[in-house]
C-alpha cells in the first residue's frame, strides 16, 4: 500500500486464522490500516451463504462506501482473490492494485519434517528409476494421502497408482473449457478405478460467471489469469488433505522440463512424485497398449499434449509434444508446474 491507502484483506470464505491473523502484525509496523471483510462468506466463522461474484462484488462497493474509503490496495487469499480481481474489474476507479495469495493449508511439522528428509534419503536414488519402482515406492513412505493430478490427455498416473496400491485420490481440474472428449475419459477413469476416488476440482466462478465479469474469451486476451483462475488457484485451495501430488511430468516433453527430478517439494513443503519422468511419448502410448488403457480419441488425431479446448492444437510429426498448447508470452507452462 502507499500514499496512506488502506489495505482490504478479502480471505476468502472459510480462511484459516493461521493464515489471516499475521495480516495486523504485518501491516502495523508499515502504518498501514487494514480492513477486513470479515462477515459470513468472506472468512466469518459462520456458514456462507450462496452468493454470486457480482453480489459479492457490489458488497464491498458499499462497505467501502459506508467506512468513505475511496481508494484501497487489495490483498485476496483464495476464493477472496477472485473476489478481489473482480472488483478491480467492476470498479477500477475504487482499486489501486490486487495482490492475489493462494496457498494450501500449512503441513503438519511431523509431516513436513519427514517429507524433508524423504527427498533428502531419496531424490537421488529415484533420479532415474521405473515408474513402477517410484510408484510402489510412493505407496510405501509417503506420510499421508496422495493427490494423483489428471489432466485425461491419459490415464497411466491411474493405472500405476492402482497397482501399487496408493493411498490417493485422482484430481481432476475441470476448468469449464475442457474438450468434450476429456470429460468422457474422466467419467471412463471413475468407473475403472473405484480404489481411488475421482475429485473433480472446480474454479470459483462458472464460465458464464467469469465470462460476466471479466469479459468473453480470457484465455485469449489475458492467458496467464486465465490459468490461474481456471487451474493455479483451484488445485492450490484443493491440496489441503495431502501430503504429497503425483505429477505426470516427464522430461522428453520440453526443454523446461528436462531436467526435472523424480523426486522433490513442492514449495509448500509437499512430496512432488513423478513417476513417468524418464518417459516419452513412445513409452506412454507403448504403456497405455500394453495395458490397455483409456484411450482419449483426441491423442489419435494429433492432439499430444491436451489441456483446455481453445488452448490446444495438434502437432505435426516430430514437433514437441507440448507445442501445440497455448501458454501466457514467455511461459512453457500453465502455472502448476512453476
Amino acid at each position: 500500500a502507499r500514499d496512506g491507502r488502506p489495505v482490504l484483506w478479502l480471505p476468502g470464505a472459510g480462511t484459516r486464522g493461521d493464515l489471516a491473523a499475521p495480516l495486523p502484525r504485518l501491516a502495523t509496523p508499515h502504518g498501514l490500516r487494514l480492513m477486513s471483510f470479515d462477515r459470513p462468506g468472506y472468512g466469518g466463522s459462520e456458514p456462507a451463504p450462496v452468493r454470486t461474484i457480482a453480489e459479492a462484488v457490489a458488497d464491498t462497493v458499499a462497505v467501502l462506501d459506508a467506512l468513505e474509503v475511496e481508494r484501497v490496495d487489495v490483498v485476496g487469499l483464495g476464493a477472496g482473490a477472485i473476489h478481489g480481481l473482480a472488483l478491480a474489474a467492476v470498479a477500477p476507479q475504487r482499486v489501486a492494485g490486487v495482490t492475489a495469495l493462494s496457498t494450501p493449508a500449512p503441513l503438519d511439522a511431523e509431516v513436513a519434517a519427514r517429507n524433508q528428509q524423504l527427498v533428502d534419503q531419496w531424490a537421488d536414488k529415484l533420479h532415474d528409476a521405473s515408474a513402477e519402482t517410484i510408484t510402489e515406492w510412493a505407496a510405501e513412505h509417503a506420510p499421508g494421502r496422495l493427490a494423483v493430478t489428471m489432466s485425461m490427455e491419459n490415464t497411466v498416473l491411474a493405472e500405476l497408482a492402482h497397482r501399487a496400491g496408493l493411498d490417493a485420490d485422482l484430481l481432476f481440474i475441470d476448468t469449464g473449457w475442457h474438450f468434450q472428449e476429456t470429460l468422457q475419459v474422466a467419467d471412463e477413469v471413475e468407473k475403472r478405478y473405484p480404489d481411488l476416488p475421482l475429485v473433480r476440482v472446480l474454479p470459483l466462478l462458472s464460465p458464464e460467471e467469469q465470462d460476466e465479469v471479466y469479459g468473453p474469451r480470457l484465455y485469449a486476451r489475458d492467458t496467464a489469469a486465465y490459468n490461474r483462475m481456471r487451474k493455479v488457484e483451484p488445485l492450490n485451495m484443493a491440496m489441503d488433505p495431502y501430503a504429497g501430488w503425483v505429477t505426470g511430468l516427464r522430461r522428453a516433453d520440453s526443454e523446461h522440463r528436462a531436467t526435472a527430478p523424480a523426486l522433490s517439494l513442492d514449495r509448500t513443503g509437499r512430496l512432488k512424485i513423478s513417476p513417468i519422468i524418464t518417459w516419452d511419448l513412445d513409452d506412454t502410448d507403448r504403456y497405455i497398449e500394453d495395458n490397455d488403457l483409456i484411450i482419449h480419441p483426441l491423442t489419435l488425431q494429433g492432439y499430444r499434449s491436451i489441456g483446455c479446448a481453445p488452448l490446444t492444437f495438434p502437432v505435426g510429426e516430430g514437433e514437441d509434444a507440448r507445442s501445440g498448447r497455448v501458454f501466457a508470452d514467455g511461459k512453457t507452462e500453465c502455472g502448476l508446474h512453476e
